[in-house]
């Protein structure tokens, strides 16, 4: 994705889009559990299997879609207008002449590649624990319907995609009025994330 965000939209854009493209996992959560609780509390097929037949069919037409629609690169789509595609090349400043070779030695002994890994292994812990441990905890221990237990399980991704948004909103304000670079509001976020 980080890929294709590079190649299509231009840099000074980055940051909304980059927030709106990785923010539908969020979206997609708060959906998905208000859905599956909804989902689980009817008798079709019944309940729960109704769930896995739902997304796992919606998941194929999302990939027939995708397939049909997204192109890695815009000297390679198909249907876009030549104005465009020069537009998009020139915005976003991507060259393919040659790649370069991937330095896998430096990489890997990277201090901060490391770092990044560790951090990011214990965010996926957290964040696939909490999916899916929370509406378990909220039936078995709270005793909640199946209906309220999705809104509740989807009650944290709806304040982080609101909060998400919220915050780019405000960043992309200080960044065009106040005109403080690009390097100190990274620092800051990271200190805010932190």
């Amino acid at each position: 994705m980080t890929t294709l965000l590079a190649s299509w939209i231009p840099p000074d854009e980055r940051g909304k889009f980059v927030t709106l493209v990785y923010n539908g996992i969020d979206f997609g959560n708060v959906l998905a559990l208000v859905a599956s609780g909804w989902l689980c509390d009817v008798e079709i097929l019944g309940g729960w299997p109704l769930v896995f037949y739902v997304f796992g069919g919606l998941a194929l037409v999302w990939t027939f879609v995708w397939l049909l629609v997204i192109s890695d690169l815009p000297e390679k789509h198909p249907r876009i207008s030549a104005a465009e595609k020069a537009y998009v090349m020139q915005r976003c400043g991507v060259t393919r002449e040659k790649p370069l070779p991937i330095p896998w030695r430096a990489i890997m002994t990277s201090l901060p590649v490391w770092a990044i890994m560790v951090v990011q292994a214990g965010n996926n812990w957290g964040f696939f624990t909490l999916l899916t441990e929370m509406p378990t905890y909220l039936k078995n221990m709270l005793h909640f319907d199946m209906r309220s237990n999705g809104v509740l399980s989807a009650f944290p991704y709806m304040v982080l995609w609101v909060f998400s948004l919220t915050y780019v909103a405000i960043i992309e304000l200080i960044l065009t009025r106040v005109r403080v670079p690009v390097l100190v509001i990274r620092r800051i976020s990271m200190a805010i994330g932190w």
